[in-house]
Order: C-alpha cells, then sequence, then structure tokens
C-alpha cells in the first residue's frame, strides 16, 4: 500500500480521485457513511469515525470552517434502518461499502421444513457469507439504481490483519490528501483543546 501510493500506482490514483470528489462536492455531501458488511469491521468504522472527525475538523488558512463528518454503520444489521435514511432522506451523504471476500466460516442455513414458512425455501443450504454478500450487492444496487447518491465499494480479502492494517493505512492517506485540498492542518487537535482546560479547571475546583 505504501509502495504503491509513493510510487504513484493504481493507490495514488484510487486515493486522490476520491480525495477530490470529497473536497470538490463537500458543500454538497458533507457527510461520508462507511457501510462496513461485517461486524467484525466495527471496530474499523469506530477509528473511522475518530480520524475523519479529529483530522478534518479544522479551520482553513482562510480562517472558514471545514469538515466531513463521518458515520459507520454495519450491514446487515443498519440494512433495514439507516439505509432508509440514505434512500429517502437528504441528499448530503456519500457512501462507501466495505466488503469481505473470504469469511473463513462456511457455517450454512440448515434445510429444515416448516408449516408456512415453505415460500423461504430458496435459502435452504446458502453459507450466511453468501447471503451477508448478497446483501451488500443488493444494497449497492438499489443506491445506485437511484442515481444521485454517490457510492464506492472497497473489497478486502478477508478480516485478517494484512487486510485491516492496508485499509487503515490508505484511509490515513485519504485523510491526508483530503486536508491537503481543504488547506488544514490534519495532524492537530485544537478544538479539544479548551474543553481539556475546563475539565482541569474543574477537578482543581472540587478537590479544593
Amino acid at each position: 500500500m505504501h509502495d504503491s501510493f509513493f510510487n504513484q500506482t493504481q493507490t495514488y490514483e484510487r486515493v486522490l480521485k476520491k480525495a477530490r470528489f470529497f473536497v470538490e462536492y463537500k458543500n454538497s455531501f458533507n457527510i461520508n457513511v462507511v457501510f462496513s458488511y461485517s461486524s467484525r469491521l466495527d471496530g474499523f468504522n469506530k477509528w473511522y469515525i475518530q480520524l475523519w472527525g479529529e483530522s478534518l475538523g479544522k479551520i482553513d488558512i482562510n480562517s472558514t470552517r471545514q469538515g466531513l463528518t463521518p458515520i459507520g454503520i454495519i450491514g446487515p444489521i443498519d440494512q433495514h434502518s439507516f439505509l432508509q435514511l440514505i434512500v429517502e432522506g437528504r441528499r448530503d451523504k456519500t457512501v462507501t461499502v466495505i466488503k469481505v471476500n473470504d469469511f473463513y466460516n462456511h457455517l450454512k442455513i440448515p434445510d429444515i421444513k416448516l408449516d408456512g414458512l415453505d415460500e423461504l425455501n430458496y435459502i435452504d443450504s446458502i453459507e450466511f457469507s453468501s447471503i451477508i454478500n448478497k446483501q451488500a450487492d443488493a444494497t449497492i444496487e438499489s443506491i445506485n439504481n437511484l442515481g444521485d447518491i454517490p457510492c464506492d465499494v472497497v473489497t478486502i480479502d478477508s478480516v485478517s490483519e494484512k487486510s485491516i492494517a492496508s485499509l487503515m493505512y490508505e484511509y490515513e492517506l485519504l485523510t491526508s490528501v483530503c486536508a491537503k485540498f481543504m488547506y488544514i492542518d490534519a495532524y492537530d487537535q485544537p478544538g479539544v483543546e479548551a474543553g481539556k482546560i475546563i475539565l482541569k479547571q474543574k477537578l482543581k475546583e472540587a478537590k479544593e
């Protein structure tokens, strides 16, 4: 990932294209939704929210307030809640769907016959991982069919150390490039200092 970016090959082109879109359309699409189709990516989602918030919510060199609001959700858990807001809500969000190619889990839906549920036999003996990825594909297609919600897809090999490290590194690069385009410093956090100072003073007063 490092070499591909700094040698200006595939990763470089992908990151710059995505960052340029985010910044050029930040006034129209200022909310960025990461829709991860694996509950094991919940930690990544939380890390992404922290990274995006603390790095891009800044005042630029022209004293203008900047920021891209991050949201991290899990599919298919949030597929029937937040997806409603994406599909029929305000057009102020971009969506990045993260898929996992191999779950290393071959658990299947059992072939069980129950009265009144015969119409569900089309899912018998299908792996849960296959259903999750087909749900992701259906979500992507439904969003793209609308034609007015920017949506891209990231597919990782598996939820492994290498794949997650690569994903995190790419998002760090993406954040840095966005900050560069927005003329802000991605590496400081002046906005949280005031709260720290007030808290310190309150704790001192409480001890007196």
